[in-house]
């Protein structure tokens, strides 16, 4: 592909974050391919989005069979400015 056609193209990465309750299987063995291809994309120029969830510290914009995590008491992943909404070691928005 020419450096020109670059310019219409688009990585997006996709929940890549550090949240152990609800780590994915197999997350791990993809982190080296993904933090390559972002730093490949990045060389070309090419535009790098980012999709992360932050959840709601009570649980209300949570799929119902996730809600059991935001009990009270409980860890709760991914809410905004916790450990489990940061993006892996390796990984820079």
């Amino acid at each position: 592909m020419a450096d020109s056609e670059w310019n219409h193209t688009a990585l997006l990465v996709i929940d890549m974050q550090d949240n152990g309750l609800v780590r994915m299987d197999g997350g791990k063995a993809i982190l080296p391919n993904v933090i390559n291809t972002v730093e490949k994309a990045r060389q070309r120029g090419i535009l790098v989005i980012w999709v992360v969830r932050e959840h709601d510290p009570q649980g209300r914009d949570v799929e119902l069979f996730r809600r059991h995590f935001y009990s009270t008491g409980k860890m709760r992943p991914a809410c905004k400015g916790s450990p489990g909404a940061e993006l892996v070691e390796g990984l820079v928005i």
